[in-house]
């Protein structure tokens, strides 16, 4: 019985990050491309915590297998540590 518990988990995991990774950039992409169409942000502080927030945005993008990859070994290391 555990191992169908920890069967139907990893595959749920597995669809719900693959939704995250399919249209997390998507929706990101949109909101930058919307963001730098419009007048430049004249508050300094807001421009700069912008294009930080853009920039690490762009770098964790790509991350998001390596993180699933590593997510799901945890999580199969724990439930195999319970029993």
């Amino acid at each position: 019985m555990s191992l169908i518990h920890l069967g139907f988990s990893v595959i749920a995991f597995i669809i719900a990050y693959g939704l995250i990774f399919t249209f997390t950039p998507v929706l990101l992409g949109s909101v930058f491309t919307t963001m730098d169409a419009l007048p430049d942000i004249s508050n300094e502080g807001y421009s700069g915590l912008y294009e930080t927030n853009k920039t690490t945005v762009q770098y964790l993008i790509p991350l998001i297998p390596a993180i699933s990859i590593f997510i799901l070994v945890i999580r199969v290391l724990m439930r195999s540590a319970e029993r």
